[in-house]
């Protein structure tokens, strides 16, 4: 198949501890031809770390852009603006508040999509152990970790997710156009939200994040998702060139 380039977009708010972290595994990445890393209003100091990382170095890493906003609008929001910047055939979304990503992870999804024309998506199953992770497979289906077209990716956006619509509008669209999507391993855990803002705040920002979702989609598209979208882990013999 012929090789098209992939553009790497890390959405991120106040990631001051983790968002480092992730850079240092997505430069390591080669077929990233474009690494896009969006700082959505942060208020710590994520943007001066970043600033005065190496990743800021054009003569290192000259495929590395920073893009801040100064007011936080919330992850879809901050993707939808920087569409334009996006040159490459594939988008790879990847969250900012990630511990152990693994570089060989993204590669490993990047050579599959590229290999397999028939494939319009893969994610990557995170590694996470809250309870409630596990019955609505969120480590799955709302996985900030995900390739696919960006021409697909320009088609969700019509219908204008907000916050953290995103995911669970790109799986309603893949499911609504019988797109093929399957799921990968990876080593990624992310932070749930009552580490980062405590246990009662965090708990309720969770709960609002679902409405949200379930405002977007439907409850029954919601609770669709939940048992039947990408239960299928990739395997070769699903696909041929």
């Amino acid at each position: 198949m012929k090789s098209f380039g992939v553009t790497c977009v890390i959405p991120f708010y106040n990631e001051e501890e983790r968002i480092l972290g992730v850079l240092k595994a997505v430069s390591k990445v080669k077929e990233f031809s474009q690494i896009i890393c969006v700082d959505d209003g942060s208020e710590d100091s994520s943007k001066f770390k970043v600033q005065s990382s190496k990743f800021s170095n054009k003569k290192i890493y000259p495929q590395f852009r920073f893009i801040r906003f100064s007011k936080n609008r919330g992850k879809a929001e901050a993707i939808r603006k920087i569409l334009r910047y996006i040159k490459s055939y594939f988008v790879f979304l990847i969250d900012g508040d990630l511990k152990n990503l693994n570089e060989k992870d993204i590669s490993n999804a990047i050579d599959l999509i590229k290999n397999n024309p028939g494939l319009d998506m893969i994610i990557l199953k995170r590694i996470n152990a809250h309870w409630r992770t596990y019955w609505q497979r969120a480590h799955t289906i709302f996985s900030g970790e995900r390739i696919l077209k960006k021409t697909d990716l320009l088609v969700v956006f019509r219908n204008k997710p907000r916050g953290y619509q995103l995911e669970i509008a790109i799986n309603k669209y893949m499911m609504d156009n019988k797109k093929e999507v399957r799921w990968i391993p990876s080593s990624a855990v992310n932070i749930f939200k009552n580490k980062k803002v405590g246990f009662i705040h965090g708990e309720i920002k969770d709960l609002l994040m679902h409405w949200t979702m379930i405002q977007y989609a439907g409850f029954l598209n919601y609770i669709h998702q939940i048992l039947f979208f990408c239960r299928k882990k990739y395997h070769p013999l699903s696909f041929k060139d």
